[in-house]
């Protein structure tokens, strides 16, 4: 199996109100049917074990396929979603590349 290296993946993080975690999820579930609407993979949706300490729980989005389409279709199911109003503060964005191993390369010793 080939991996291609130079494709990134996203990785989002946001807070959301433990009060609001119910409607968060319902949300959520909206915007990754949104997004799969538009013939994308859905991103995986993840919660950090512990909430911070006003209580907001921080979950995050990876997409493992990003390319100059996306943030077109992430923005609009956002909103659509009814998520966007949710999120406390800034949604953080980090993107990286994997990094290729020995192994993948047939430098294996």
């Amino acid at each position: 199996m080939e991996n291609n290296h130079d494709q990134p993946s996203l990785y989002v993080y946001y807070r959301i109100a433990g009060s609001d975690a119910m409607a968060a999820r319902t949300a959520a579930s909206k915007m990754l049917d949104l997004i799969e609407a538009q013939g994308r993979s859905a991103p995986r949706l993840m919660l950090r074990p512990e909430p911070d300490a006003e209580g907001r729980q921080t979950w995050m989005e990876v997409y493992e396929a990003w390319d100059s389409s996306s943030p077109a279709i992430v923005d609009r199911a956002l909103a659509e979603s009814g998520l966007a109003a949710l999120i406390e503060g800034d949604r953080h964005l980090e993107l990286f590349i994997d990094l290729p191993n020995d192994r993948e390369r047939g430098d294996a010793t």
